[in-house]
């Protein structure tokens, strides 16, 4: 049948007393229930009537017109009247009205309308029914001759903002006299009905009902489409109680003319000027004694009238509370100010799912819009994180959230997503009942733009130029100007703030503004002057970056780190502003930050930036390029890129010597010898090194011959020659702490840490690894962080403590994959396999053992692939595949040998007498063919070899 749609009439039943009823039949009641269904799908059925959904025992039922679903009220309880019941009458309350609703296929969508039919069936008792105003409207000229209806008087129906007249549908020998009413009397108010459910806000519903129990006058401020008229209205709703003379709702936002304020105030209560009295005063002397809660709405562009009407109503009327909604304070004695949050909003991780997003209330809103123009629309695990950004972009404005749902008829959540850079033209409300200033995000904002003073319209223009946010300094340097003087600054951002266009953040002893994405843009698109804002916002950012260089490897460093950090998002547009336009400053920028690039281990970011960079200035050659090369090779070889960045670093040695630069070159050949020592060529890196520390003693800059000292330390260290590589960590030491270098110091003594333990002095190794991970953590510095932890559970895995041992190896390992520290990765991963095979768990083992071999296939670190060929080697062998073992053991003694790869570990040796033990057990000739086999495969075949069953 034919499901009616856009004007229909509800009938909403169910039994009175079930629970009990159910109690006193017990197994009974089925049957019971069987003959109840049965009637109403009869008596809905044969008028036409469509039952769409039966909960427990109640029937929900749609009809196309009204007179057919009082027909089939009347017929069911008629028939459940006349039935023969065993035990017990059973009796029905109903409940009829009509209004807007759609079947989308599946179910109804018209909140209002059904909510309003089920709260008037829920008035009710068994045996009555009931119809609403709308239902009676389109029943009185179509009586039948069977019922009669009696008016019920106007009543207060839970959750709805209007009282409603109720009407009662009398059957002729039936029952007619039925208790009150389940309503209370209507209390007096004239709050807006509100077609959409209210969403989230639980905290500052109840912030503000606190406020305005204790307080006279509340100001809600917030930016455009933050929700402050729905908040006043759902917190006056919640209080209508509390105000013996009602709760009153006075909209100023159509008003033109600030003078017809108190116009619109006296329309409400029906009051005008007599001959004996001026408005004003026909007012006050209405509300004088009166206990009531005024809601003044939007209050901004008209706001000192507000102000002034409202400060003599709190003077001359002192039972009255009002709550104002407005976008900058009313500024009057005895204000409290409550400013309006964004909705909350998920953090952007990688393991978002559909189930982590509902807490969050901008999630929760788009859901609930979404479902009402998409009905089967979901969130899962696939859209989460698209839903998730697409909230953050929009800042949790609910007016903005509201309106990307409402695309969702016709384009998905990605396609909004991608096409939010155009949000203004994107986000648009079709609704005829919505305001004008509310239908499109632009004219929302344009409604507070055009409330500024010229000054203010200017600076609001220059200020969005920043990015990520701006201190009251840069604001200043950036912005000031033709037309606005620097100490005009911080009354106008003051100003921007109160109208709250301009969002204040306090972080420690530091006060920082922004704006919301979408207000930034806005501004943007109406600046005209931009090419001269991105210049000065480039060269501010600059100059900071350079009075950065040498703070960062000094005592000032975390100071600087926190600068760096608060204005990265404002030094990424500055260098992708001077890409474009001014190549080689970009080259000047991009060399100075790096640093703090590699410190704060931003490294995917800074390879990024540095390629586009060096790109863009092929053909320069200066000592910047040069600054920039080495950083892009450390970059890369912190991926363990060891190719590329060796490279990066010819490249740069091959520029010094053109400009005469030794210095640099010197720092250019370390940073080779480092390489071979990184492949795993110690006595070549040694030999390096030890010439260019001699070098490097003869020049001014100590950075340079601290760091080679260290790298020979570590050459030392691998090489088993602790001592040794124990003096030159220590001179390394000595240097960093004059220069208080304060990341370098703790990195040199992580060293001193780590050669503790290959001495086997574990308490050593535990007080000085122990003590360095706050450090570092306060550098965010993942790499050290975790490699501490991971040589803390070589510690216990020494001291035979296994379980704890994979642990804190468990945990490296997740802290360097959650960090994209590739490089790391496999040395965590090998502890994590040995474990699993001491352990007899050989095929955990394997399963990460082909993990590793991925990881360090595809960075090229073919120490720890030898490594893996052992293992794979042991494996075998514990599975009984003798000749196998044979093969792989003799692969990965050549390999050693060949490439002088002595072990720094021995906690990872498979090796042992394993070969000798083969020996005894396998036939010489088998043994030596296996041998000889071994010895002449390649890497890769070996270990696709070792890999399989």
């Amino acid at each position: 049948m034919q499901k009616p749609s856009g004007t229909v009439t509800f009938l909403f039943t169910d039994i009175e007393g079930s629970t009990e009823l159910a109690q006193k039949l017990g197994g009974r009641l089925q049957s019971v229930l069987d003959i109840h269904d049965s009637i109403m799908h009869k008596a809905v059925e044969s008028n036409g009537g469509f039952v769409f959904e039966v909960i427990g025992d109640g029937f929900c039922c749609a009809f196309a017109n009204a007179a057919a679903a009082v027909k089939a009220a009347c017929d069911a309880q008629l028939m459940l009247y006349s039935e023969e019941w065993d035990e017990t009458i059973v009796r029905v309350r109903m409940g009829i009205n009509t209004g807007d609703a759609e079947w989308n296929g599946h179910r109804y969508f018209g909140y209002l309308t059904l909510a309003k039919t089920n709260r008037i069936m829920s008035a009710g008792y068994g045996g009555q029914i009931l119809i609403s105003q709308n239902t009676f409207s389109l029943l009185k000229d179509n009586m039948q001759d069977h019922y009669s209806v009696i008016d019920l008087g106007e009543k207060c129906l839970k959750d709805l903002k209007k009282p409603e007249f109720i009407y009662q549908i009398v059957l002729h020998g039936l029952r007619s006299d039925f208790p009150p009413l389940k309503t209370s009397d209507a209390k007096r108010n004239n709050l807006p009905v509100q077609p959409t459910k209210f969403i989230g806000r639980e905290r500052d519903i109840s912030g503000l009902k606190e406020l305005l129990l204790n307080n006279s006058l509340v100001t809600l401020t917030g930016t455009g489409g933050a929700g402050k008229t729905r908040l006043s209205i759902e917190t006056a709703d919640l209080l209508l109680n509390e105000f013996k003379d009602g709760v009153w709702f006075f909209d100023f936002s159509a008003l033109t003319n600030p003078c017809h304020i108190l116009q619109s105030v006296a329309s409400v209560f029906k009051l005008a000027e007599t001959g004996s009295g001026k408005l004003l005063d026909v007012v006050k002397n209405y509300l004088r004694n009166k206990e009531m809660l005024l809601i003044l709405d939007n209050c901004e562009h008209v706001i000192s009238e507000s102000s002034k009407l409202a400060e003599i109503f709190l003077r001359s009327c002192p039972r009255i509370k009002i709550l104002a909604t407005s976008r900058e304070a009313l500024k009057i004695a005895g204000e409290i100010n409550y400013h309006i949050p964004a909705l909350t909003m998920p953090e952007l991780k990688e393991d978002l799912t559909g189930q982590s997003l509902i807490p969050f209330e901008s999630v929760k809103l788009f859901l609930n819009r979404a479902k009402m123009v998409k009905p089967d629309f979901v969130i899962n695990n696939s859209n989460a994180t698209v839903i998730a950004k697409l909230c953050r972009e929009l800042d949790g404005i609910p007016l903005a959230i509201e309106l990307a749902a409402a695309r969702l008829r016709v384009l998905s959540p990605l396609e909004i997503l991608e096409n939010i850079h155009n949000r203004f033209e994107l986000l648009k409300h079709d609704s005829r009942n919505v305001s004008p200033r509310q239908q499109t995000l632009r004219s929302l904002i344009d409604w507070s733009y055009n409330l500024l003073s010229e000054k203010e319209k200017t600076l609001f223009g220059r200020l969005s130029v920043f990015k990520g946010g701006f201190s009251l300094q840069s604001a200043t340097e950036v912005c000031s100007g033709k037309g606005i003087n620097k100490n005009e600054m911080l009354d106008l951002i003051t100003s921007l703030t109160e109208k709250s266009l301009v969002v204040v953040n306090e972080s420690g002893n530091r006060i920082r503004y922004r704006m919301l994405e979408t207000i930034r843009q806005y501004s943007e698109e109406r600046y005209c002057n931009k090419k001269e804002m991105q210049r000065k916002h480039f060269n501010y950012f600059l100059k900071l970056s350079e009075k950065s260089e040498s703070k960062l490897k000094g005592a000032e460093q975390f100071i600087w780190i926190g600068i760096l950090e608060s204005e990265l998002d404002n030094l990424r547009a500055a260098i992708r502003w001077s890409l474009k336009e001014d190549p080689e400053k970009c080259l000047r920028l991009v060399s100075v930050i790096s640093y703090f690039w590699y410190i704060k281990n931003y490294i995917n970011e800074a390879i990024d930036f540095s390629l586009l960079t060096l790109k863009r200035n092929e053909n320069v050659k200066n000592k910047e390029k040069i600054s920039l090369l080495y950083s892009t090779g450390d970059f890369l070889t912190s991926k363990g890129k060891f190719e590329k960045a060796g490279k990066f670093y010819s490249e740069a040695v091959r520029i010094s010597v053109k400009l005469k630069d030794p210095e640099n070159k010197l720092r250019g050949n370390i940073k080779q010898s480092q390489l071979l020592f990184y492949k795993g060529n110690n006595t070549a890196a040694e030999k390096k090194l030890k010439t260019y520390i001699t070098i490097a003693k003869k020049y001014k800059d100590k950075t340079i011959l601290a760091e080679a000292l260290r790298t020979i330390g570590v050459v030392y260290l691998f090489m088993g020659k602790y001592d040794q590589g124990m003096i030159y960590f220590k001179r390394s030491l000595d240097i960093f702490i004059k220069k208080k270098h304060l990341w370098q110091i703790a990195i040199s003594r992580y060293w001193l840490g780590r050669t503790a333990y290959q001495k086997k002095d574990y308490s050593n190794t535990r007080s000085i690894l122990e003590e360095l991970i706050p450090e570092f953590k306060k550098f965010n510095d993942r790499v050290y962080t975790g490699t501490i932890i991971q040589n803390l559970g070589q510690c216990d895995f020494d001291e035979g403590h296994l379980d704890s041992a994979l642990e804190l190896n468990e945990e490296c390992y997740t802290l360097f994959k959650e960090s994209g520290i590739t490089f790391q990765i496999p040395v965590p991963l090998l502890y994590i396999a040995r474990i699993h095979f001491l352990k007899g768990n050989l095929v955990k083992s394997k399963e990460v053992i082909k993990e590793i071999i991925g990881l360090s296939s595809e960075i090229k670190i073919f120490r720890i692939l030898n490594d893996c060929i052992s293992a794979l080697a042991a494996i075998a062998m514990k599975n009984g595949d003798k000749e196998k073992a044979v093969r792989l053991f003799s692969f990965h003694e050549y390999i050693s040998k060949k490439y002088d790869f002595s072990r720094l570990d021995d906690n990872l040796d498979y090796l042992g007498d394993n070969v000798n033990l083969l020996r005894s057990e396998l036939d010489e000739q088998k043994f030596n063919i296996a041998f000889k086999e071994g010895r002449s495969m390649k890497m890769k075949d070996a270990l696709e070899y070792g890999l399989k069953n």
